[in-house]
């Protein structure tokens, strides 16, 4: 009886001694998965669980798009699927569209459509377009 108390006192001891280093472990483990989530150098994937791994690759795909959106250039267009690439490029064309209607130095006018390629070139001379050529050409006016 004696022996086996012992035994269990030292088991809780060694439980409770084990105990922040176990802690520690799976603290180290969740930030591993975060610092991986977030794409940073610090990141030790051969740690990870093939389902953390299928996260980790969303949250990258995630970051790509993301940059490609912003235009960043650590964006990777071959990494997009071709519904992503189609509504980027829609995206681009209508950011320059509205970069060329504010007059910014954005603005890349060989891109344009010849319609909206002429009602540039008509802003740019008559400063701005009258009411009879917007309704035609259905441009919406300034506000």
């Amino acid at each position: 009886m004696k022996t086996s108390l012992q035994r269990c006192l030292w088991a809780q001891i060694a439980c409770f001694s084990l105990w922040p280093m176990l802690a520690f472990a799976q603290s180290n483990l969740a930030q591993n998965l975060e610092a991986c989530k977030a794409g940073r150098e610090v990141c030790d994937q051969s740690k990870l669980s093939a389902t953390q791994l299928t996260d980790v690759a969303l949250a990258s795909h995630g970051r790509n798009v993301a940059n490609c959106r912003s235009g960043y250039d650590s964006c990777d267009h071959s990494k997009l699927s071709e519904p992503e690439a189609v509504a980027l490029a829609v995206a681009d064309h209508e950011r320059n569209v509205t970069d060329c209607n504010d007059g910014m130095q954005s603005c890349d006018r060989p891109k344009l459509t010849p319609p909206k390629r002429a009602i540039q070139a008509l802003r740019t001379t008559c400063g701005t377009l009258p009411t009879v050529i917007m309704e035609r050409v259905h441009v919406t006016p300034p506000n």
